[in-house]
């Protein structure tokens, strides 16, 4: 598969001035006759209109700031506006645009549970996340709704392909729990992944929680837990580690093993070693939580003190550092 550039090319000088007449037009201030609604009613049509077009040339982030501007027009938050966006960010390159696609996919099948497509892009975003359990029973849902979606059947047989690939992922992620989590008596016997349902797989990971050996299927569900958004959030949720759980001699031994590296880095690389000598030349020069700039203020308040000759020292040669002054004067 191919990697999606970084960023987008700018938008078409036709498109790009569609968007900056539109962002200009304000609604905001607008009454309640009916001339107003037949305002809103226009400028979200423009919006929709506008954004569909970047998409379909496959400029998703200008897509992305359209619907996003059509949300926040009274009366834009639709369902269909919030698929739409969902499909945006799915096919953007942003990092979190499978977990912002959730967000928008699952709000659209709150706005509207009944509409197939809200519950397909919701199987869509977490295939996009590896979630795959959670995929297969949204697309499911998405079929009840639409028995002839060509979408939804097609979701379900990419995803058995996929889920070949994540054995041997959840393996990787074996062996490094195992060396991460000695206390563990033996080693987690693998288990091929389950195709149950959400709730289904949720039950039988607390119904084995309790146990020491974890098989493969809870340690990938740990696994999915672990990058699942939070609650009005984007980032990972946050680890629930305890210090005495934490192996301190190979703590110890990670520290002293990246000490020498970059030692070693420093000793072979002169042009580094060098950087980094004037540039603690200049933090020593600068000082630390003081400011030399206005180091001869400092000096007449703590005149009367034992730190004044050290602060005036300091301010000669933060002037000579700055070339103020040609001289030393100490």
């Amino acid at each position: 598969m191919t990697e999606k550039p970084a960023k987008e090319p700018p938008l078409p000088r036709d498109l790009k001035a569609q968007f900056d007449v539109l962002a200009g037009t304000r609604w905001d201030s607008v009454g309640d006759d009916a001339d107003a609604a037949e305002h809103l009613s226009q400028l979200r049509h423009d919006w929709k209109t506008l954004g569909n077009a970047c998409y379909g040339k496959g400029y998703f982030l200008a897509a992305i700031r359209c619907y996003s501007r059509l949300l926040e027009v009274p009366g834009g938050d639709t369902a269909q506006i919030r698929s739409n966006r969902s499909a945006a960010y799915l096919q953007s390159p942003m990092l979190v645009g499978p977990s912002l696609a959730l967000k928008d996919a699952e709000k659209a099948v709150e706005l509207e549970p009944k509409w197939f497509k809200a519950h397909l892009r919701v199987g869509d975003a977490h295939r996009k996340r590896g979630h795959f359990a959670e995929a297969e029973a949204a697309y499911r849902e998405a079929l009840a709704l639409q028995p002839e979606c060509a979408t939804a059947l097609a979701g379900l047989r990419a995803l058995q392909v996929e889920s070949a690939d994540l054995p041997a992922a959840a393996a990787t992620f074996l062996r490094g729990h195992a060396e991460r989590a000695p206390y563990h008596n033996a080693s987690p016997s693998p288990k091929p992944i389950s195709s149950t349902t959400t709730a289904h797989a949720a039950a039988a990971a607390q119904a084995k929680e309790e146990e020491l050996q974890l098989t493969q299927e809870q340690l990938v569900h740990k696994w999915k837990a672990d990058i699942s958004t939070r609650e009005g959030r984007t980032g990972c949720r946050p680890r629930q580690a305890s210090l005495s759980q934490a192996d301190r001699q190979q703590g110890a031994a990670v520290k002293q093993a990246l000490l020498a590296r970059f030692r070693a880095k420093l000793e072979s690389n002169g042009e580094f070693s060098a950087t980094l000598r004037d540039r603690c030349e200049e933090a020593m020069l600068r000082g630390e939580g003081v400011n030399y700039r206005d180091a001869d203020k400092l000096r007449n308040t703590y005149s009367h003190a034992t730190n004044g000759i050290g602060l005036g020292i300091s301010s000669d040669a933060y002037k000579e550092y700055t070339g103020r002054v040609d001289h030393r004067m100490w």
